[in-house]
């Protein structure tokens, strides 16, 4: 069930309240996996639930971003916190994915790849997922986090 993130007083002037739900997910050949599946299973329990194309790209927008979070924390080393964050709020008309790793290095744009990644760019498999982000998402970005950074998007739905 998702859990409110509002008080009630601030949905009663509002309107519904969204609802978020989080799962902290260690760094570990299943990580992408179960992130896809809980987000699956959050959206469908979701009230109202978001149409079945929506939850088709939230999930292949969780695939995308935790994918990139776990590789981000692991370049970042063992000083990292070796876990990443999902959250899924589900709003009205809405659905907002963050992702939360622990490096604290900056987001590339999309399709130039990742910090760690070489290569002349034609054949460089870094970075992609961003554009895949860009391109499903309402709008997407990303921010320092209190333990590395935080990577957003909305989704309409």
């Amino acid at each position: 069930m998702l859990t409110s993130v509002d008080s009630a007083g601030a949905a009663a002037r509002a309107g519904p309240r969204p609802r978020y739900s989080r799962l902290e997910i260690a760094i570990a050949p299943a990580a992408v996996r179960i992130a896809r599946r809980w987000a699956a299973g959050q959206l469908a329990a979701a009230e109202p639930p978001p149409g079945d194309e929506t939850v088709d790209e939230a999930v292949l927008v969780v695939s995308e971003l935790v994918t990139n979070a776990i590789a981000a924390t692991r370049a970042a080393g063992p000083a990292a916190w070796q876990r990443v964050w999902l959250v899924i709020a589900r709003g009205d008309e809405t659905v907002r994915i963050e992702v939360h790793d622990g490096s604290a290095v900056p987001l590339p744009p999309p399709g130039c790849g990742g910090p760690a990644r070489h290569g002349n760019g034609h054949d460089n498999e870094g970075g992609r997922g961003l554009g895949v982000v860009a391109a499903l998402a309402a709008g997407w970005g990303w921010q320092p986090g209190p333990l590395g950074k935080v990577v957003w998007c909305e989704l309409k739905g």
